[in-house]
């Protein structure tokens, strides 16, 4: 499934955890259309560019494209400086 937040959580030594969740179906709403609207320039890109192979690498990235997207929940970053740590989570 899509992922819909991102959560930031942010740990400090002295104080409570800053916890931050960005709204990421807001995100994929906006995408959409922009993607519908470019999805005809990409087939018309794959027609004219399919006898030099790279045709065929367009059609391919594209599903690619979103099972990376649909894949990204349950994903965690841990980000670690010698002074600060940032863990990302998308949920």
């Amino acid at each position: 499934m899509i992922p819909m937040l991102l959560k930031i959580k942010i740990p400090r030594k002295d104080k409570q955890d800053v916890s931050i969740y960005l709204p990421l179906f807001v995100a994929w709403l906006l995408l959409l259309p922009v993607l519908l609207l470019l999805l005809p320039f990409l087939v018309l890109a794959a027609i004219l560019l399919w006898m030099t192979g790279y045709g065929r690498l367009i059609l391919v990235l594209v599903p690619l494209l979103f099972a990376l997207i649909w894949n990204l929940q349950g994903l965690t970053i841990d980000i670690d400086d010698k002074d600060n740590k940032i863990y990302l989570s998308f949920i």
